[in-house]
């Protein structure tokens, strides 16, 4: 499956994309991979979804049951800020980020 999607993109200049997890788990040899974000839906009409599996995987780095939302900056070519917000801690802060370089341009 990573194969069928990674390969139409790995030509593009645009092969940021974020996993969520550490990277630990799954190294990838190719520094020049791509980068997964993945987030999901923290909840519905019905309320949060607050059950996770315990103990928390070595791989997932971050993990919360909370409404937010994300922005993704793209500066220039080498580098991208990735930042999560969440809605209900009153807070003008990023709840998570990151910044992802691009060294290969």
């Amino acid at each position: 499956m990573v194969q069928a999607v990674e390969a139409p993109d790995s030509h593009h200049i645009s092969n940021i994309r974020y996993n969520g997890s550490s990277g630990e788990h799954y190294p990838v040899p190719d520094k020049s991979a791509l980068v997964y974000i993945t987030f999901g839906d923290g909840g519905n009409q019905e309320g949060l979804f607050g059950r996770f599996l315990d103990p928390q995987p070595e791989y997932s780095v971050f993990r919360e049951a909370s409404y937010g939302h994300s922005t993704l900056e793209i500066q220039n070519r080498t580098h991208a800020f990735y930042h999560w917000n969440c809605n209900d801690d009153g807070k003008k802060v990023a709840t998570d980020s990151f910044i992802l370089h691009n060294q290969y341009w």
